[in-house]
């Protein structure tokens, strides 16, 4: 059997911390394990101790590289939110605009066509191109719940448009008349109904 200088110990040490084990080392110097053994116990080195630094460097990149792409997703996820938000704001905005507009002029609900076409397609457009950002950025309907409603676009019905005229200039007064009747008319029918019973 042969002994190890200094520098072959040294050696067997720096094999022993990466991870080699007391059996590899005594094969390559030619040694007992029994004297690998001694030695390594005597020098106080642990086997793998270089594997498990690296492992936990390696660990802390991989972490730090994680939370760089959770930082840049969760605002990429904020900006579209905050974009779409926008836009569909300004769409409404406009679209009512358009309503008030008509009304002032006195003209009917249904000469908005054209321009309500060309908004309710734009409000699909970015109903479309609200979607697939979501899809792209993973971004889930209740997200911390500040997410938009979905755009429901829709014709207006001749009796939707009978009631906005009819809400034009009503007073709160003249509403709250309008349901007292109405509760005192169902209260006197259900009193009919139980008479006849």
């Amino acid at each position: 059997m042969a002994r190890l200088t200094k520098h072959e110990w040294l050696e067997a040490e720096e094999m022993y911390r990466q991870g080699y084990t007391q059996r590899q080392i005594a094969e390559k110097f030619g040694c007992r394990i029994e004297t690998v053994s001694l030695h390594m116990n005597k020098v106080k080195v642990k086997g793998g101790e270089s594997v498990d630094v690296v492992k936990q460097e390696m660990e802390a990149a991989v972490n730090r590289k994680v939370k760089e792409f959770a930082d840049k997703r969760a605002s990429r996820q904020i900006d579209a939110k905050e974009r779409f938000h926008t836009h569909t704001t300004t769409m409404v905005s406009l679209f009512f605009k358009e309503i008030k507009e008509a009304q002032a002029a006195g003209k009917s609900l249904s000469a908005l066509s054209g321009h309500a076409k060309a908004l309710k397609e734009a409000m699909f457009a970015l109903k479309l191109a609200r979607e697939e950002a979501y899809t792209i950025l993973d971004i889930k309907e209740d997200d911390n719940g500040d997410d938009m409603p979905d755009l429901m676009v829709s014709t207006m019905s001749p009796e939707e448009e009978d009631r906005i005229r009819g809400a034009k200039g009503r007073s709160e007064e003249e509403e709250e008349m309008d349901e007292i009747h109405e509760l005192e008319e169902n209260a006197l029918e259900d009193e009919l109904n139980a008479g006849q019973e």
